[in-house]
């Protein structure tokens, strides 16, 4: 019975993988056309649904100026894709240790955002289990966010090891192995968060 779960789990990776990607590194998702080096993590379709529940979140209490942060920003896929939803009052800070990453942020809200929109995005290049510390906690708004979404590395090493074997290195993506593996337990940057929250709110 496993072979033909791994055979249909590995069909699947194998189409998400071939997503539409141009030769100059270009991705949609949601319509938005992202820049995205090979190295980090390309926006999958499914991820759709953290947008949509951001959305709906945002829609439900009529927020005014609703404030949006994202931690691991990555290329800024769901940031834009949620501050592209909402109108012009919206706000949004990304949070992302790699400075490659801040850096195709700042550049893919600058394509996909209305002129407007831009001057409301800010990205941060700092550690978002730190988020307390105070270099990192000046920089963010200082009266809070109304949604925050994270999508971060969260498989064990071992889960990688076992998806390499399943489906082929990454599932045919060309990601660096920190976008996808936290470490050893795989809910290590979760975990982070959880205690850089506790501590701000102490």
């Amino acid at each position: 019975d496993l072979l033909p779960k791994w055979a249909k789990f590995r069909s699947i990776e194998e189409g998400l993988a071939r997503q539409r990607v141009g030769p100059d590194g270009m991705v949609e998702f949601r319509g938005l056309q992202l820049q995205v080096p090979s190295e980090q993590l390309k926006p999958r379709v499914s991820s759709g649904a953290l947008v949509d529940a951001a959305l709906k979140a945002l829609g439900q209490k009529k927020f005014d100026g609703p404030a949006v942060l994202d931690l691991g920003v990555g290329c800024g896929a769901l940031l834009l894709a949620i501050l592209h939803g909402c109108d012009a009052s919206a706000s949004g800070t990304g949070v992302d240790i790699d400075k490659n990453a801040v850096h195709t942020c700042r550049s893919n809200a600058e394509r996909v955002l209305a002129p407007a929109q831009v001057p409301n995005v800010q990205v941060l290049c700092a550690d978002f289990c730190k988020l307390d510390e105070a270099p990192t906690r000046m920089q963010l708004h200082s009266h809070g966010y109304d949604v925050i979404v994270c999508n971060p590395p969260y498989r064990s090493h071992a889960q990688q090891d076992a998806y390499d074997t399943a489906s082929g290195e990454f599932g045919g993506y060309s990601e660096d192995k920190k976008t996808l593996v936290a470490g050893e337990t795989g809910l290590e940057l979760y975990e982070g968060v959880a205690r850089s929250l506790a501590r701000d709110v102490a």
